[in-house]
Formats: structure tokens, sequence, C-alpha cells
């Protein structure tokens, strides 16, 4: 039995909630469209949305940085744990473009996997998390669309 379901969201913790909540809204356009504060428990959240795509960003008194530092692509992957987020784009140039100029900061330089189909650029963000943006070639988004097929969950997304 196969029981179908989708991301509902990231949880990123985050040592200064309003600094991260300013980042992503002004660097990435996300929207606020949730606040919860949980003072009993040194707690606070904030939802963000983008298209449907939502992260839950969490400051929770007392937590601490991770004790080894993640690498930087090509070997980012030194650590076990989510290695970064990626979205998804129309256009990965424009985008490159448009983040450098609000000053995100850059990592690594554009790649292309051909037999996969997609151009990838990472970016860190204002808590030093690698964000990747992709954007898929044809064949990249045939591949998914059979990925997506197969697994028999209806995915909406106006790219595919």
């Amino acid at each position: 039995m196969s029981i179908p379901f989708k991301l509902l969201y990231a949880t990123l913790s985050t040592p200064d909630i309003e600094r991260a909540q300013n980042w992503y809204i002004e660097k990435l356009n996300f929207e606020i469209y949730d606040k919860l504060d949980f003072p009993d428990f040194g707690t606070s959240i904030v939802h963000l949305y983008k298209h449907d795509f939502r992260i839950e960003l969490i400051h929770q008194e007392g937590s601490k940085p991770t004790n080894v530092e993640q690498g930087y692509p090509p070997h980012h992957t030194n650590i076990q744990m989510i290695t970064q987020i990626c979205f998804m784009v129309d256009d990965l140039d424009q985008l490159i473009s448009e983040l450098v100029s609000k000053g995100v900061e850059k990592v690594w330089e554009k790649r292309s996997v051909g037999p996969m189909g997609v151009n990838f650029q990472f970016f860190k963000d204002c808590d030093g998390r690698l964000l990747q943006f992709v954007e898929l070639d044809k064949e990249g988004h045939e591949n998914i669309k059979k990925a997506i097929n197969k697994s028999g969950f209806k995915f909406k997304h106006e790219q595919l």
C-alpha cells in the first residue's frame, strides 16, 4: 500500500528569526502567512510561503549551531543532514543576476549536468545554509514528469 504525500514545509532553525524572516522576504520574495510565539517553550515560529513552497523559521532559546562545519560544493555533503534546499526556476541567469544585485552570496559557479537535464547555482542564506536554484532543460522536464507519473502522485506545477 502506498500513501501519497507532498512536502508541507521545511523547518529552518535560526539564531535570529527577525533577520532570517526579513532575508527571505527581501531576497527571495517570500511572504508571511503565520507567526506564532510559545513563551512557555522559548520558541518563536514564522511560516513563509512562495507559490506552493513553504518554510518554517524557528527560533528556540538555547539552540546551538552544529559543531561540524558544512563544506562548499562540491563537498557540501560532508555532513549527514539536509545539505541544501533546492528551488526550480524558469530563467537561472536572470535569477543569478537578481540575487547578486541584492547582495546574496554566490557559492561555487553555475554548473550544468547534461545527463540530468539541469543547470544550477548555489547561494547562501543569511545563516549560511545552501540554497540551490535549478533550471531544467527539455530533458530535465521530461525526467521529472516521468518520475511524478511513475509515482502516481498528482503534482501541479505550471512549469511541467
